[in-house]
């Protein structure tokens, strides 16, 4: 982004302080604003930003409906907003192979497209979609389980799982997941991502 737009002003945003501080140390001297706040309820003026970027953050919001009436309100006149958002075929492998231990929910239920456009206020129009599989090779399950704990892709919804989790279930967990060991060796983590391009319409 700051090589396509090298005369932009930056703001950089995170409901996580950590987060924030870990990326000012990998920015170096740029030049960037840090903000901490909530993108359900962003600090900023109304029609003061042209450009908003997202990726793979939609998807921890609760109130997507409050979410891009903040996107609306901030964003000016013909600005865009470019994000990414996981579908409901992320993580199904993860998701199945709990479904047959018990009832709780265990991973997080991913908005699937149309439902989440049905969210966008009558301003912002959709100008592009693409959806996109990708998966993720592991040779251990507990690499993927480490890898989901430390982008805090914590469980969300309602029905999950509290407390511990006894060793039998995680064990019969284990044993369902390598019914998903391919060919090759690898157990996979597949992910269904969408990339989206919304317009701020003129008035």
């Amino acid at each position: 982004l700051h090589d396509q737009f090298l005369n932009a002003d930056f703001l950089c945003l995170d409901i996580a302080p950590g987060m924030l501080e870990h990326a000012k140390k990998t920015r170096g001297n740029k030049p960037y604003q840090w903000v901490c706040a909530d993108a359900e309820s962003l600090p900023l003026k109304s029609s003061s930003i042209d450009v908003l970027f997202s990726s793979l953050a939609l998807q921890w919001c609760e109130n997507l409906g409050q979410l891009f009436a903040e996107m609306s309100r901030v964003l000016a006149p013909d600005g865009c907003v470019f994000l990414s958002s996981l579908g409901p075929n992320s993580l199904f492998e993860l998701r199945e192979s709990w479904a047959l231990v018990d009832d709780n929910v265990h991973v997080n239920q991913f908005v699937a497209y149309l439902d989440m456009v049905a969210n966008l206020p009558v301003d912002l129009s959709v100008e592009l979609i693409v959806e996109k599989a990708h998966v993720l090779e592991y040779e251990r399950l507990n690499q993927l389980t480490s890898d989901l704990k430390n982008i805090g892709a914590h469980n969300m919804n309602a029905g999950e799982a509290k407390g511990l989790t006894g060793r039998h279930k995680i064990r019969q967990f284990k044993s369902n997941y390598e019914e998903y060991r391919q060919k090759n060796g690898m157990l996979p983590a597949s992910y269904d991502v969408y990339y989206l391009c919304l317009k701020k319409q003129s008035k």
